[in-house]
């Protein structure tokens, strides 16, 4: 009878930490699930910060020019942005990707922290502000091939969407 009770309380004591043990696992993946969501969103965030300005940026007069600051860090983590053909914003935070596509008529890559935005001639351009005379000398001087590398990324894009230079 002792024996009898002895393996009905072990067998008691197992189901009740498989059950513990259960419940432990279940809540972990929940919490991590919820982390992981939590992560993308960020990256979403950040991403919807510079694209608000650049809608912003699509919907006012020629002769507007904005500066903005990205957060250099979110939680003390650093992130990645850029802007990819001057189609795509991406945002990497903490390996999750999240991508936003731009709007038609934008050239320019984004910065952290300061950025400069500014329409002309119907062109958002984002940090990539040389005017005609600038994107005039940099066809002279035969610069326009390198003035993506050498100056600001999508500078070539804005000397050509606005001034039909460096095409």
């Amino acid at each position: 009878m002792k024996a009898q009770s002895a393996m009905e309380f072990i067998f008691l004591a197992s189901l009740m930490l498989l059950v513990i043990l259960g419940i432990s696992v279940i809540m972990s993946s929940k919490v991590l699930e919820a982390r992981e969501e939590a992560n993308k969103r960020i990256a979403e965030d950040i991403a919807n910060l510079a694209y608000r300005e650049i809608e912003m940026s699509k919907t006012v007069n020629d002769g507007y020019t904005r500066f903005f600051e990205m957060p250099q860090t979110i939680n003390d983590v650093a992130y990645e942005i850029k802007v990819i053909d001057n189609k795509e914003l991406v945002v990497n935070y903490l390996g999750y990707e999240h991508i936003q596509f731009l709007p038609t008529d934008f050239c320019g890559d984004v910065s952290i922290p300061k950025n400069e935005i500014d329409k002309e001639n119907g062109i958002v351009c984002l940090n990539s502000i040389l005017d005609a005379t600038q994107c005039q000398n940099s066809q002279d001087l035969d610069l326009c091939d390198n003035i993506d590398d050498e100056l600001l990324p999508g500078a070539k894009c804005c000397c050509c969407s606005r001034y039909n230079l460096c095409c």
